[in-house]
């Protein structure tokens, strides 16, 4: 027999992402509605619930209930611990996070679920797509499942990335990021969430830098199949935000892409994520 849940369900697509409703995060909540809410974190990939009048400290409280907070290396080795972002786009200041990707790739502990809560939204445009990569894994043939279950992809901040990273931050600061973060990180393919033992497509975008072991063509000719359907329609679900609502996303089965359309309107989202393990290979 399912367990009852708190709040309502509503799918925002037969298979991935959901609308939640009845649960207010400003209120005090039951150590089982945060289990709730977090299982259906995990169970749907995507969750969003609309008008959480949350502040700084409400939303931090909110992730550490989830584990540690993460704070966003160039700023820790800055000096700075505020597990907090600002995710802003102005006139002076156009969309970033414009191409499919997932957040931190090159950590040897990427996060486990990433949280954004919308504090100034345009009048058109500026929505999110996420992609659903254990959806694209399943989908797969098996010999292609079997193919890249074995294989092992070098994450690595790119050098534009690294430019405008260490742009942030004095020079100290940015010479140590350069150094920490120069060489990259390896994670599998395909990895298994520990919540729910599916299997995904461990796929970051920009931040991949080459199937290890793999030639550059075949690494890049498999990534680009792997990316493309990963990212098609039918894995994907899509939010038009409003002032107050809060997204929550399972970072170990998602990317996610911030869409342009909007500019130059402004834009402005509250960020925290949390921390994660190292990602399990499914042997």
């Amino acid at each position: 027999m399912a367990t009852a849940v708190p709040f309502d369900v509503e799918p925002l697509t037969a298979s991935f992402g959901a609308v939640l409703r009845g649960l207010d995060l400003t209120q005090q909540a039951s150590d089982a509605d945060y289990a709730a809410l977090q299982n259906s974190v995990v169970q749907h990939g995507v969750v969003v619930l609309r008008d959480q009048q949350l502040n700084d400290e409400q939303q931090l409280a909110l992730g550490r209930r989830w584990g540690a907070l993460h704070v966003y290396p160039v700023f820790r080795l800055a000096g700075q611990d505020v597990p907090l972002e600002w995710v802003e786009d102005t006139e002076k200041s156009p969309p970033k996070a414009t191409r499919w990707h997932t957040d931190l790739p090159w950590e040897p502990r990427p996060p486990k679920f990433g949280m954004l809560s919308a504090k100034v939204v345009p009048d058109v445009g500026g929505d999110t797509v996420w992609a659903d990569t254990a959806g694209a894994f399943d989908a797969l043939s098996p010999v292609m499942q079997q193919l890249v279950s074995g294989l092992r992809v070098l994450h690595k901040v790119e050098a534009d990335g690294m430019k405008r990273l260490v742009s942030l931050v004095d020079e100290e600061a940015g010479n140590a990021f350069r150094r920490e973060y120069a060489h990259g990180v390896e994670h599998p393919l395909v990895r298994r969430n520990p919540d729910s033992g599916r299997l995904s497509l461990f796929l970051a975008g920009y931040w991949m830098d080459r199937i290890v072991g793999m030639s550059a063509d075949e690494s890049t000719s498999l990534l680009h199949f792997l990316m493309e359907h990963a990212t098609q329609p039918r894995f994907q679900c899509r939010w038009r935000w409003s002032v107050d609502d809060l997204v929550i996303w399972d970072e170990r089965r998602t990317m996610h892409m911030a869409l342009p359309d909007h500019y130059p309107r402004h834009r402005k989202l509250r960020r925290c994520t949390v921390e994660g393990e190292v990602p399990l290979s499914i042997s």
